[in-house]
């Protein structure tokens, strides 16, 4: 899990500086709200996917779950604000 966090992180970080290179996205205004806001969905994800791995080792049936639940977690993550509302 540390290692997909890490990944994310540095996918993050480059596909930032790409969008701030082609102009689409402003500087990022105060940086330890985005550490945290970072920080906080990694929780999350840790603990959503701790969820299911325990619900998974426990149950057959609950691994038809796993996409609804991502699919559900998807609302939460704010994969969908754009980036300019968010700055």
């Amino acid at each position: 899990m540390v290692l997909e966090f890490i990944g994310c992180t540095f996918a993050f970080i480059v596909n930032y500086y790409a969008l701030r290179v082609i102009g689409v996205l402003e500087p990022i205004r105060d940086v330890g709200f985005v550490i945290e806001g970072w920080c906080v969905m990694g929780f999350l994800s840790l603990g959503v996917a701790s969820a299911i791995a325990v619900l998974t080792e426990q149950y057959e049936a609950a691994e038809r779950f796993i996409q609804p639940l991502q699919y559900l977690i998807l609302r939460v993550s704010g994969f969908f604000v754009h980036g300019g509302l968010a700055a």
